[in-house]
């Protein structure tokens, strides 16, 4: 009776696995690396620039391997955004570990579609790094006639991996608003002016009154 009870389990988990209703632990123990926008609601006013980092929070795994690699594609609105600069992080360099090899960077702009791309790796990655912290900087320009509303950023495809894996990897979603009265990167240099000014005459009013 027992023997016959194993074999009926045995063939259920079987045919669970088979169906995709048991998922088998690949790699007990490691979390996938998270790519995020920072940050993931960016507002800026028709025709001035927001700079929006990549963020990837990325752990080593039980056996000690941090990340060597990492790729990914951002879709932003064509219609109403362009890019105008891509900057790569310091994502390995400021890691948990000194690293030393040369990195392998990569980045691609397709106006057209709405994407970038930018991928980065380590020649020698001996046991990689682990870290959270931005692997880019994409800095957006609002187009001039670009309408008030927001706009999704989106991951089209995202990946990671050790020196000896693949690292699975999820991604999370942000926002580019346009909006009167909104400044964006560009847009600070009148207030700080402004406050300098103000600043001044306060020094002023307060030294004459000294007088």
């Amino acid at each position: 009776m027992t023997e016959t009870r194993t074999r009926v389990t045995v063939v259920l988990a079987t045919l669970l696995l088979a169906a995709g209703l048991v998922v088998a632990p690949v790699s007990a123990g490691h979390s996938p690396g998270v790519y995020s926008f920072e940050p993931d609601d960016a507002s800026v006013a028709a025709g001035e620039t927001v700079a929006v980092d990549v963020v990837l929070s990325a752990n080593r795994t039980p056996a000690g391997d941090g990340i060597s690699e990492t790729g990914f594609t951002v879709d932003y609105d064509a219609d109403r955004f362009s890019v105008v600069d891509v900057e790569h992080g310091s994502w390995f360099e400021d890691g948990d570990a000194s690293i030393d090899s040369e990195i392998n960077r990569s980045s691609a702009v397709d106006e057209d579609v709405g994407t970038v791309s930018v991928e980065t790796a380590l020649e020698s990655p001996g046991n990689g790094v682990a870290n959270s912290a931005p692997v880019a900087t994409i800095t957006f320009q609002a187009d001039e006639d670009a309408d008030d509303g927001e706009s999704e950023l989106t991951f089209a495809n995202s990946s990671a991996a050790t020196p000896s894996s693949p690292t699975p990897t999820i991604t999370n979603t942000g926002t580019l608003e346009v909006g009167e009265g909104v400044l964006g990167a560009s847009g600070f240099g009148p207030i700080v002016a402004l406050g300098s000014l103000l600043l001044a005459a306060l020094v002023g009013l307060r030294r004459a009154k000294n007088d």
